[in-house]
């Protein structure tokens, strides 16, 4: 893995599956690398994954600013600079990921096993209008290995297969990529599979209902001829019996199909790219399965969700004068459904959501230039957003639960459920060179998000808000207003023969920020406190701001030995009230000394994380100790095209807390109360193999 630098500004961070050639042959070498493009071949910064990890946010978690809020093995939210969930723009080879259950199980990472990963570009600071249609939070693209055209006219087979194991959870994991091509045809088979069962926490702790099941396919057919390249893939994947500890259910079935369609091409001197593509999920989860269940048959819950997207972009690329210019088009058309049963009472069912729809139509243009010695960027960026639902019901709760939830559907399908939101954002950004070594990086922005279907449409207090895992029921507010973001972002870039470091500071402050207050309706909580015991809160509009900064850095003691790091700190707090906002990580720093010659690599890291006592007091937010991991990762290069993966994490089997970690909600735990932080694994030995051909 790589994490490359662009020219302008170096504001982009990229995870790169690296391929070296040894007998014309690949080899994927899993480790995370810094580059620049005008220091294409030193490296800067290099994180091991050393064993086969189970899920891509592992390698995510590893990026200065970025963070994983984890609610079950598989079901990973990304975090950027305090922000998450759908603030994050997350899109696969292309196009924007898809969570077909409202409570995110599916996160957009688990559709990417990350031994068929090519690359996954997290960019660093303000994203440009181009890169998503709302990015908040920041934008990380992911692109499936898909394999490569030959040079010559000659058919040529290549490929490679992975296998793995993990101690912690008795974890198997295997993969393969096929490739079938010649300089104008390309087919690639994609195939992955993991599988593991509970883990165990350090010192020793349970950590019940974190066991998982996933499995991949992909097929995919590439032409390229005459200046244009196109492609096309259908793919599958199928993820069951996967336990989600921090949400109120877990995972029986997700069952997804993917297509998608790309063209490029070049028209006059103007580039033109072309993408489409089309997510349907099936999704079924439950509270009893995998967790200890309710006292009573009458408590059981299965939910059986659908989910269906349909995104493409249109752009164009061209040269006027001294101007790089971008313009294009985008569109993301999203439905939602889910419906509570319960399997013992043929006559219970609550309709979540129904038909929740929401449409993203975008257009933008962004210009590049360089200006004497500044390199200067500008974009803009116009979107509609419309969202609508259908109605709702809810027929075989108790009495007073069914009498005060038939309140609720009445007024709700009485409602105007249909709005349409419109934005305008703005990026500029900005690089000066100070020195011949030192370069200075400035970027401002204003950008918007619509709400979510959940904060509009979740009609009855519930928990499914995507992931927020609080433990708390909400209940939606069609009356929210778009969250809008004015950020300024300051860096430098210092770079020398023996060491580099990039330090940002940022400032966010979000107008309208979308969380949870306080509801005083009545029905709604008393309907919350028969369900949890606790009132509801309602989505509401507050302000909000968030600064902090975050550096990665390197320096290399001579051809063998070298020091990398990264440290980062985010403040998040409430302008408009005491109050922090929720789920904010702590000041952390990773170091490691790192060892390498041509055939090996041997890194010792430490990872450390302070206290966090700056908790929300609306969500009731435990604070966390702050804690220290060691880790060990070592890949080494063997004959015949294999390469040997081992690493050790949490050598010492601490047991530790992950503030971004969710809280406990799985009964048959026997160390960790309901209630309770989960805590992170125990010592994790694990080992792969990988061979090319």
């Amino acid at each position: 893995m790589a994490i490359a630098l662009p020219r302008a500004g170096f504001t982009s961070l990229a995870l790169v599956l690296a391929a070296s050639s040894q007998a014309g042959h690949r080899e994927d070498i899993q480790e995370i690398l810094v580059t620049g493009s005008d220091f294409a071949d030193r490296r800067q910064m290099a994180v091991s994954l050393g064993g086969p990890a189970t899920d891509t946010g592992d390698l995510v978690d590893a990026l200065p600013g970025a963070g994983i809020n984890r609610n079950g093995p598989v079901s990973a939210l990304v975090q950027y600079r305090g922000l998450y969930g759908d603030r994050v723009a997350v899109a696969i080879d292309g196009a924007p990921a898809l969570s077909g259950g409202p409570n995110a199980m599916d996160a957009p990472l688990s559709y990417v096993s990350p031994l068929l990963l090519e690359e996954i570009n997290l960019t660093r600071g303000i994203a440009p209008v181009s890169e998503a249609q709302e990015s908040l939070g920041g934008s990380l693209t992911a692109t499936l290995d898909r394999g490569e055209f030959a040079a010559g006219g000659e058919w040529q087979f290549d490929g490679n297969a992975a296998t793995g194991y993990s101690g912690v959870d008795d974890g198997e994991h295997a993969a393969l990529r096929t490739t079938l091509a010649n300089a104008s045809h390309k087919l690639t088979a994609l195939a992955a599979h993991d599988s593991g069962n509970d883990a165990e926490g350090g010192d020793n702790r349970a950590l019940t209902g974190t066991s998982y099941w996933r499995s991949r396919y992909d097929l995919s057919y590439g032409f390229r001829k005459d200046g244009i390249t196109t492609g096309f893939f259908a793919g599958n994947m199928d993820t069951r019996d996967t336990g989600t500890p921090a949400l109120p259910m877990d995972i029986r079935v997700i069952d997804t199909d993917m297509a998608g369609f790309n063209l490029s091409t070049s028209v006059s001197d103007v580039e033109i790219s072309l993408n489409l593509a089309h997510h349907d999920v099936y999704h079924e989860m439950d509270n009893f399965s995998l967790r200890q269940p309710p006292g009573s048959v009458m408590g059981y819950r299965l939910t059986e969700a659908r989910g269906r997207g349909t995104s493409w972009q249109l752009a164009a690329e061209w040269q006027w004068r001294a101007l790089n210019l971008q313009a294009g088009l985008d569109g993301n058309n999203t439905t939602h459904t889910a419906t509570v049963l319960n399997p013992a009472n043929p006559g219970f069912a609550i309709e979540n959501f129904n038909d929740a729809k929401r449409d993203v139509l975008g257009t933008y243009l962004k210009g590049a230039m360089a200006f004497h010695d500044w390199y200067l960027q500008a974009g803009l960026r116009f979107n509609r957003v419309a969202m609508d639902s259908g109605t709702v019901s809810a027929v075989g709760l108790p009495a007073m639960a069914g009498a005060a939830a038939n309140v609720l559907a009445e007024r709700f399908n009485r409602q105007d459920k249909e709005e349409t939101f419109h934005h305008l954002d703005m990026v500029i950004s900005a690089d000066y060179p100070l020195a011949r070594e030192l370069v200075l990086q400035l970027a401002v922005a204003r950008k918007n998000r619509a709400p979510s279907y959940q904060e509009r449409y979740l009609w009855l207090p519930m928990a499914a808000t995507g992931g927020l895992a609080d433990g708390r029921n909400y209940v939606s507010n069609p009356d929210l207003d778009s969250e809008t973001a004015t950020e300024i972002n300051l860096g430098l870039e210092w770079r020398t023969g023996r060491f580099h470091a990039a330090p940002q500071l940022f400032y966010r402050r979000v107008d309208d920020y979308i969380q949870g207050v306080p509801v005083a309706d009545m029905t709604v909580n008393m309907i919350s406190t028969m369900m949890s015991g606790l009132p509801a809160l309602m989505f509401d509009n507050i302000d909000a701001e968030l600064a902090g900064m975050d550096m990665p850095w390197s320096y290399r003691l001579d051809d063998q030995w070298s020091l990398e790091g990264a440290i980062a700190y985010v403040r998040g707090r409430r302008r408009d009230g005491s109050d922090n906002l929720y789920r904010i990580a702590p000041l952390n720093n990773r170091i490691s000394l790192v060892w390498e010659n041509a055939d090996t690599r041997i890194q010792l890291e430490s990872v450390l994380y302070a206290e966090q006592d700056r908790v929300s007091d609306f969500n009731d937010e435990h604070p966390t100790p702050g804690y220290g991991l060691i880790n060990v990762r070592v890949r080494h290069q063997l004959p015949a095209n294999l390469t040997l993966v081992a690493a050790i994490d949490n050598l010492l089997d601490q047991g530790w807390q992950d503030h971004l970690g969710g809280y406990n909600r799985n009964g048959a735990n026997p160390d960790i109360a309901v209630g309770e932080r989960l805590y992170g694994r125990g010592r994790n030995v694990q080992v792969g193999l990988r061979w090319a051909w």
